[in-house]
């Protein structure tokens, strides 16, 4: 089965469409609930790192569900920080999550400085995700895991068009479902994912189908012997 050509068009956060973006990520979470159970099942004092945090929306709501965890946070948008910033400020969350504004290809931290680190929608935006990966591979501690969720691009159009009909019952509908569309035709395939993660020989790494639409990548830091 032939699938569309992957193209770069993921639709950038702007201050006219910050808000949009929240509430179309917010509703995207409806869909990530095992995800973020997962990721919240690690022991207590577990170093969380989310790469691409965007608009934190995965992170406020992990730090939600659990009120003895600390996330940091990466994000290379200002314009993304500056809204994080402020929806902490407003909230009981000051004091148990750090924004760090940077590349996700050089962050300042030591090698091996988290247990868990996470990404979530974010994989189809970046530029040279090899070098996003390494960069998670180098700051991930022996025996820790990095989880990487997004859109897959090779899902079945029934479960595309499905998508499209629940969003138009949405307010801003038409919004959303064209970020949605630019979304899955910028997202990677399954199979083009696979060749990424030939390089790393430090991780343990599995690509998985997350559901009918999205797709999960895996990696687990080797132990030194």
């Amino acid at each position: 089965m032939q699938f569309v050509q992957r193209e770069h068009s993921s639709e950038p956060i702007t201050a006219d469409t910050i808000e949009l973006f929240s509430r179309y990520y917010e509703e995207q979470l409806t869909y990530k609930s095992e995800i973020l159970d997962q990721l919240l099942k690690c022991p207590q004092g577990t170093r969380y790192l989310e790469v691409q945090a965007a608009l934190g929306n995965a992170s406020f709501e992990m730090l939600n569900r659990n009120r003895q965890i600390d996330i940091t946070m990466q994000e290379d948008s200002e314009l993304c920080v500056a809204y994080m910033q402020h929806r902490i400020e407003s909230t009981e969350l000051a004091g148990r999550c750090t924004l760090l504004s940077c590349t996700a290809t050089d962050m300042p931290f030591c090698d091996e400085s988290f247990d868990l680190i996470f990404s979530i929608n974010a994989l189809r935006t970046w530029e040279d995700p090899h070098a996003v990966i390494s960069e998670i591979v180098r700051l991930l501690a022996p025996g820790g895991m990095a989880l990487i969720n997004d859109l897959r691009r090779d899902l079945l159009e029934p479960f595309a068009e499905y998508r499209i009909r629940e969003l138009q019952g949405l307010d801003y509908g038409d919004w959303m479902i064209r970020n949605f569309v630019k979304s899955w035709r910028g997202s990677y395939s399954m199979a083009e994912v696979v060749p990424i993660l030939h390089d790393f020989h430090s991780v343990a790494w599995k690509v998985k189908e997350d559901g009918p639409m999205a797709m999960s990548i895996e990696l687990v830091k080797e132990m030194r012997l």
